[in-house]
C-alpha cells in the first residue's frame, strides 16, 4: 500500500502538474514550508480519472524524499538480484 502511494506521489512530482500559487507574491529567498500546494494527478489504474492531491510544501518535500529513497532502494535491490542471478548462471523471474 505504501509503495502504491509513494509511486503515485512520485509520478505526480515527475509530471510537474501543479496548480498556480495561491496569489501570494513569490519570495525566491525562502519559500513558505506551510504553503498549501495542490497537484492534479492521474489515478492509478485509470487513463481518464484524475485526482487532486493537496499538501504543504514541507509535506511535498518529504514525499519527494521518500519516493527518491524508495526508488534508490528498489534499484539497488534489482542490481543485487541481477548480480545474484549472474553468479548462478541463470535468469531472474523478470527475464533479466
Amino acid at each position: 500500500m505504501l509503495n502504491t502511494v509513494l509511486a503515485m506521489m512520485a509520478s505526480a512530482l515527475v509530471a510537474g502538474s501543479s496548480a498556480p500559487p495561491t496569489g501570494k507574491p513569490a519570495d525566491a529567498r525562502s519559500p513558505d514550508p506551510n504553503e498549501r500546494i495542490c497537484r492534479t494527478t492521474q489515478m492509478e489504474g485509470s487513463r481518464i480519472q484524475a485526482g487532486r492531491v493537496c499538501h504543504t510544501r514541507a509535506q511535498w518535500d518529504e514525499l519527494t524524499r521518500q519516493a527518491e529513497q524508495q526508488m534508490r532502494a528498489s534499484s539497488a535491490q534489482q542490481e543485487r538480484d541481477a548480480a545474484h542471478a549472474a553468479d548462478r548462471g541463470g535468469m531472474t523471474f523478470g527475464g533479466t
